[in-house]
């Protein structure tokens, strides 16, 4: 029943996630892992331990997590922490195995849960955090007008605040970045680049979904407004803001904001399902352009490292707990300051009457190809984060949805008591 807790919210916020497409690495931190071998159903047998001990996933979320590549889903990594207490796990592959008609490259070697990949999505809730320290800062007012703070980029009429791009009710449209008529044209559209102020013009030539916050609406070009607020007030490019203001003090050590096409060598490969859906025939998605994606969803990153984020955003290490209560501040569409907000799976169900049902909070990540979902407990104290490859062009109809959801659930449902 608690599963369907969290399955049941993450269903009801699918077409939140669908906007991502709608529209030398250091040594290891002390809870990160990398698999040392694999079982017969693609788990690691044995995992690399650093400082701080790390276990094999329960038998329960092991077998979530196959489920998962059952389901077509080609590698997946899920990190789980609970306090001081770390398990880690992986399944499948870093990419298909290589055929006349796969696109893609010769598979080999067991996903490790330290692989890097594209996290899409759960890059708003890093831009989020950083828009919140700056207005801790008193650089400017979560609702002050966008046009007082970045002068002339969006119609000063309209009235848009900053809380109104983090919330996505600010009434901005996507642009037409990304064309989801076909695996290739997807493909296509995410090696194309774009600079903010071309995916905003091409917003703006859009009608506006609503007037400002009078109703949700997703859209990437609110983060890519939000990534030029952020160089403007700060004077410095978005990756050293954020290298400087949440990788390093979050000790994420695996994460970039890339500046090219490349990924790590040791990467999970980006896969495309063909058009019939999973199964051979696809497209690596591996190389893309870090601007098709801005400042809404380009991160490269790890399940630990997503964890590690979570886990000092909400203890109070990146901004104050009146700024991490803000970002929880969900509206009616489960959405906050850059987070999602989904059912917690050690709350009491069905909720008493009167009381507010226990949350988690993090985020989705929808990409071409890689996918993410990182949740943790309101305090930071629990967390579970999946990262997966293997996608459908449209996000809404991506077979994988409910399994990696589940997923993810089982992982944090270790976690209780």
């Amino acid at each position: 029943m608690a599963d369907r807790r969290v399955l049941t919210l993450c269903a009801a916020v699918t077409f939140l996630l669908t906007g991502c497409t709608s529209t030398s690495s250091p040594a290891p931190s002390d809870d990160r892992a990398a698999t040392a071998g694999a079982s017969a159903s693609g788990f690691s047998s044995s995992i690399t331990v650093t400082a701080t001990p790390v276990q094999p996933l329960p038998p329960q979320v092991r077998t979530a997590v196959d489920a998962t590549v059952a389901a077509g889903a080609v590698g997946a990594v899920l990190h789980v922490r609970d306090g001081d207490r770390t398990w880690a796990g992986s399944a499948g592959t870093l990419a298909p195995s290589a055929s006349t008609d796969a696109g893609v490259d010769a598979g080999g070697g067991t996903s490790a849960v330290d692989a890097p990949a594209r996290v899409a999505s759960t890059t708003k809730s890093m831009v989020a955090t950083v828009v919140v320290q700056l207005a801790e800062e008193g650089e400017f007012g979560l609702d002050d007008p966008v046009d007082s703070v970045l002068p002339g980029v969006l119609p000063a009429e309209r009235g848009v605040t900053v809380r109104q791009l983090l919330n996505h009710t600010s009434g901005l449209p996507s642009a037409p970045v990304f064309d989801t008529s076909s695996a290739q044209r997807l493909l296509d559209s995410v090696r194309r680049s774009w600079t903010p102020q071309e995916r905003v013009a091409a917003a703006l030539a859009l009608p506006w979904t609503n007037e400002a916050g009078a109703a949700f609406s997703y859209s990437n070009e609110n983060y890519a407004v939000l990534g030029m607020l952020i160089e403007h007030v700060t004077g410095d490019d978005l990756a050293t803001v954020l290298q400087q203001r949440v990788f390093t003090p979050a000790g994420m050590q695996d994460t970039s904001y890339p500046s090219d096409t490349s990924m790590p060598t040791d990467a999970l490969r980006g896969y495309q399902f063909p058009d019939t859906g999973p199964g051979p025939g696809g497209l690596d998605t591996t190389e893309q352009e870090p601007s098709a994606w801005d400042a809404g969803a380009a991160v490269i990153s790890t399940a630990p490292d997503l964890n590690a984020f979570f886990r000092a955003l909400f203890s109070g290490e990146l901004v104050s707990s009146e700024g991490v209560a803000q970002m929880q501040q969900i509206g009616v569409e489960g959405y906050g300051l850059g987070l999602l907000a989904g059912g917690d799976p050690c709350g009491t169900f069905p909720v008493p009457a009167g009381q507010t049902p226990e949350l988690v909070f993090g985020q989705r990540g929808n990409g071409v190809g890689y996918r993410a979902l990182a949740l943790s407990s309101p305090d930071g104290q629990r967390q579970a984060a999946l990262v997966w490859t293997g996608t459908a062009a449209d996000p809404a109809r991506d077979p994988l949805t409910e399994p990696t959801s589940a997923a993810v659930t089982a992982g944090l449902a270790a976690t209780c008591g």
